[in-house]
């Protein structure tokens, strides 16, 4: 297939970019700057300087494709809505580009925000103020335009040596305040995956999109309590609970998430595409050091 990724030089895209060229596929992927284009023409596909501010351009980059693995986003937490409405501007020109064709438009998505009762699970619909969810529902309506839409939902943290993610803002706030901290008594939970297992999925669902969601999580929960204490273990510091007033008001938006419960089952997603997480599991990641090195 010709295939189509955006954010490919980000840290999900840059892992599955070698994935789809070791399965035969031509890859074009989509490059915002001069640094990402040199990076990406390096990895044996076709470079398209494309950004999600010019939706024109990511529709170009679509057409002709077989499939669309969507994984950029704007992540600025300070400008939520115009981040939706860049996206579903980018996503109106993909399903404008693969209409009729019944091509797969995988869209990253996450758990947070998951209607939920305990665990989060691939039928439940997303509902939560979170990025990405602005979008989640209206993308799997777009089967009716003659697409295969999928919500690739990713966990909260997708971990490993050189995540720049919530993760690694979790382990810096704890060595510039000197403890590792958790809220309460830590009993929130958080999903996780490895990097290279979600890689290893996408390119499963990209060749075969049977399902409209799909939960890339490889631990259905991991509690906050031992995150901090595993970050407590990496550092060398002390690990104390904090009140939840105190998380925002010293963590801001992040402080706010360490209260949020982000627990999911990919139970149905591993019997579906034959996936099993091969690891490293989070706390292993943390407590050997993979965010101690420089992002």
């Amino acid at each position: 297939m010709k295939v189509l990724v955006t954010g490919a030089s980000g840290w999900i895209g840059s892992a599955t970019l070698p994935r789809l060229v070791a399965r035969g596929h031509e890859v074009v992927a989509t490059a915002r700057s001069d640094s990402s284009a040199t990076t990406l023409s390096t990895a044996g596909v076709t470079v398209v300087r494309a950004d999600l501010e010019d939706p024109e351009s990511m529709t170009r980059a679509a057409e002709g494709c077989d499939a669309v693995i969507h994984l950029a986003y704007h992540h600025d937490f300070t400008q939520i809505d115009r981040a939706a409405e860049m996206d579903r501007s980018v996503l109106e020109g993909f399903a404008e580009a693969l209409a009729g064709s019944g091509s797969p438009l995988l869209v990253a998505s996450g758990v947070l925000g998951v209607a939920q009762e305990g665990l989060a699970r691939e039928s439940d619909p997303q509902t939560g103020p979170f990025a990405r969810s602005h979008t989640a529902t209206w993308v799997t309506t777009l089967s009716d335009r003659g697409i295969q839409p999928v919500l690739m939902r990713f966990p909260p943290t997708v971990h490993g040596r050189g995540d720049v993610g919530f993760l690694r803002r979790f382990v810096e706030a704890a060595s510039s305040r000197g403890t590792a901290a958790y809220v309460d008594e830590g009993q929130t939970r958080w999903s996780a995956v490895h990097r290279d297992d979600a890689a290893d999925l996408i390119v499963k669902v990209v060749e075969r999109p049977t399902e409209s969601r799909v939960h890339a999580v490889g631990e259905e929960g991991v509690s906050m309590r031992d995150i901090a204490e595993a970050i407590g273990v990496s550092l060398g510091i002390p690990t104390v609970s904090i009140s939840r007033d105190q998380a925002q008001a010293e963590m801001g938006f992040l402080g706010m998430l360490m209260t949020v419960d982000a627990s999911a089952s990919s139970e149905h997603t591993q019997r579906v595409y034959d996936w099993r997480p091969e690891g490293p599991i989070l706390l292993e990641d943390v407590r050997n050091g993979a965010y101690l090195d420089p992002a």
